[in-house]
């Protein structure tokens, strides 16, 4: 586990840095936002949203939002890092108090990421050679070659002297501006710079895609708690990479399985049929792994890029 930022911020929009610009951040931001904390570098922004959430007695139907230009321990799923050059990316976290069960949580993560690309494809221009998608259970792929744009971490925190209900829920987000240039293997990865037209400078300014996104988000987990924590398998599996195609899956302790990805169900365990020389057979059967590590697409896909 990443240690905590030490002593994160809390005076809000006086820590927004040179180039942060608050109002244009809370422009799409409706009144159950706290104040947003925006900062030139930090630890993590999830550890300080955290941090921050609970010095603020963050409550129920409240939302919190922590953006930095920078950060220095950002971390994954399964403990991997995230880094990326300071400026070159869309770093944030937002916190807030569900009121689903414990157990639905697991999904929220998938809920992000569709929220995210319904966000990306508005943003993007219309066009069939820019596919968006998301990879199970929080990656953002871009393209034929599925090059990784973005990552997703959730995570629940409970203060120690907290009852369960209590707990944060925090939501990491971490979108490549441009593609990592060091790190590994940068040819996997993408930026949304690239990805842009070039007669639309207004709409990569970082302060007001920060503020949409967050509405975005923030709008896809209101409607998730209110169908009571369940994913539309239908909506939400269109979205979803891999779907039709045979994947190899990590189901921990080593062992891999191959599997027919068949889409997600309302709890957000993937479908998937067995696999018998290279075609699907029998029925499907909900699967939950650890991850996707490959799938058999034309070119082939490997799991190049580090995991979440």
């Amino acid at each position: 586990m990443t240690p905590a930022s030490p002593q994160a911020p809390d005076s809000g929009m006086l820590n927004a840095p040179s180039g942060w610009r608050p109002d244009a951040v809370a422009a799409s931001l409706d009144s159950r936002w706290r104040t947003p904390v925006l900062l030139t570098t930090t630890g993590s922004t999830n550890d300080d949203c955290a941090q921050i959430a609970q010095r603020r007695s963050l409550a129920t139907g409240e939302w919190l939002l922590v953006a930095s230009a920078h950060q220095s321990a950002g971390r994954g799923r399964r403990g991997h890092d995230w880094s990326t050059e300071a400026g070159a990316g869309l770093l944030f976290s937002i916190a807030t108090r569900l009121h689903v069960p414990a157990i639905r949580w697991p999904s929220a993560s998938l809920v992000v990421g569709f929220a995210m690309i319904e966000w990306l494809r508005e943003l993007l221009p219309t066009d069939d050679a820019i596919e968006l998608g998301v990879k199970w259970p929080n990656d953002l792929l871009v393209g034929p070659a599925h090059r990784k744009l973005g990552g997703i971490l959730c995570e629940r925190v409970l203060a120690p002297e907290a009852a369960g209900d209590e707990a944060l829920w925090i939501a990491g987000v971490g979108l490549n501006l441009r593609r990592p240039q060091t790190g590994r293997l940068p040819t996997f990865t993408a930026g949304l710079l690239e990805l842009m037209p070039n007669d639309a400078p207004a709409e990569m300014d970082a302060s007001a895609l920060l503020g949409r996104v967050a509405s975005r988000i923030q709008a896809h987990v209101d409607a998730w708690q209110l169908r009571g924590g369940f994913l539309l398998p239908e909506v939400h599996g269109a979205a979803l990479r891999f779907c039709g195609v045979e994947v190899g899956l990590d189901l921990g302790d080593g062992r891999r399985v191959p599997a027919w990805l068949c889409g997600i169900d309302r709890t957000g365990a993937l479908r998937v049929r067995e696999v018998v020389a290279g075609r699907p057979t029998g029925p499907e059967r909900p699967l939950t792994p650890l991850r996707i590590l490959d799938a058999q697409t034309h070119p082939p896909w490997r799991a190049h890029l580090p995991h979440e």
